[in-house]
């Protein structure tokens, strides 16, 4: 398991990799495993943007 830091936030965010993209290397498809709620919502936001 892999821990995730936000750079704008104290929040903790833990991660981990399921698997390698084909397409890109630099790509991975991960499963998150505890996220607190105000990181939740970051990483919403920022899939809304993305």
């Amino acid at each position: 398991m892999s821990e995730i830091k936000l750079a704008t936030e104290e929040e903790h965010i833990y991660a981990k990799v399921i698997q390698q993209s084909n397409l890109d290397e630099h790509l991975f498809v991960l499963q998150f495993t505890v996220v607190l709620s105000k990181a939740m919502g970051i990483l919403n936001a920022l899939c809304r943007a993305g």
